[in-house]
């Protein structure tokens, strides 16, 4: 068996965009029985340099762009079926680039990184095509941790803590000292806080993916949330609609949360000279959420969709995994696409394609 090796690294850049838009156009000069006649080779022998990666990747004839092998996680969304002989444009819809550096596949009812790396084998060239959970989101592994850890500590918690406040009022009730008031009433807050804390793990913990599926318009929604928060902040939010408006069919009530969490989070890391929030429809599949202030930190950003990760002393830390979940169930993605003082800290919200993929 020849090993395969890898001649060039992977390809991120303005002309890989240009290459995947090409590709949604369906326009190819090339077809399956010409990779066959110009390559003869067993390509079974690629197998071992795919098999041992657990997300999907593809192999693709760098000529053509014709699939010539995908690897086990890439099969089981097709039932085991074979994707040879199939063009790569009729596999994945390819987003375009939303940062830089940045691309975005829809592949088996989700959106995955896309990484491509050109090499050669036997004399030919190829292209691998993989397809890779975001580095900084979280396992489904620990995201379930951490919810059965929330589930035993508020089965634990609760009921102590109800019956505590209950004892604290009755003692408050009975008191007539003016100085214990004071006291008592310190007592509460600490309590309540304690509560709150409650209520805000629970919240995470109650996220399910089942939901009712209606249609909407995401500008709408947007409207409704940015006015409601609007009557709670002072800080300036505007929305800028550079796309055309479609109706979506998903959960509304999910897609609400999602926005309202990430709102409050840029209204919470708001700073500096520019006090304003962006809100950017850019098509009805891609919203952008931005904040001016202070970047995150490179240690954050790497962990910041983990639960219990936060900077903030009253902040549990768990609104961007909430955030994480409630996209996950509605097959969108959230990510990171912004992190500098001078263009700020940006959100991006992808939604699933208007129509069914592959």
């Amino acid at each position: 068996m020849e090993p395969a090796t890898i001649t060039r690294t992977t390809v991120h850049n303005d002309e890989d965009s240009l290459y995947y838009s090409d590709l949604r156009t369906g326009t190819l000069s090339v077809t399956a029985d010409t990779v066959s006649t110009r390559k003869t080779a067993s390509y079974e022998d690629l197998k071992p340099f795919i098999d041992t990666e657990a997300h999907p990747v593809f192999i693709t004839d760098s000529f053509s762009n014709l699939v010539i092998l995908s690897n086990e996680a890439a099969l089981r969304s097709n039932g085991g079926r074979t994707y040879e002989g199939r063009p790569i444009e009729q596999i994945l819809w390819c987003q375009e680039q939303i940062s830089k550096n940045c691309t975005y596949a829809w592949f088996d009812n989700q959106w995955f990184y896309l990484k491509k790396e050109l090499f050669t084998w036997k004399g030919s060239s190829f292209q691998k095509v993989s397809l890779e959970i975001p580095s900084n989101h979280p396992k489904n592994i620990d995201i379930e941790n951490a919810k059965n850890m929330i589930a035993v500590m508020l089965h634990r918690f609760r009921s102590p803590m109800t019956g505590m406040l209950g004892y604290l009022d009755l003692l408050a009730t009975q008191n007539t000292d003016a100085n214990k008031t004071r006291h008592f009433g310190l007592l509460n807050d600490g309590m309540q806080h304690l509560n709150d804390l409650l209520e805000e793990m629970e919240d995470l913990y109650s996220i399910n993916p089942e939901a009712e599926s209606q249609s909407f318009y995401v500008q709408a929604l947007v409207q409704e949330i940015m006015d409601d928060i609007k009557s709670v902040t002072t800080r300036p939010i505007s929305i800028n609609v550079t796309g055309k408006s479609r109706a979506v069919e998903m959960s509304r009530k999910k897609l609400g949360a999602l926005l309202r969490i990430l709102l409050t989070n840029a209204i919470e890391h708001q700073s500096g000279s520019r006090p304003e929030i962006n809100i950017e429809l850019v098509s009805t599949r891609k919203i952008v959420i931005t904040n001016y202030g202070k970047p995150v930190s490179d240690y954050l950003e790497k962990k910041m969709f983990s639960p219990f990760m936060t900077t903030k002393a009253q902040n549990m830390g768990i609104g961007l995994t909430r955030a994480l979940l409630l996209a996950k169930y509605i097959g969108a993605l959230v990510i990171l696409t912004n992190n500098t003082e001078e263009s700020g800290i940006s959100f991006t919200i992808l939604l699933p394609p208007l129509v069914p993929y592959m």
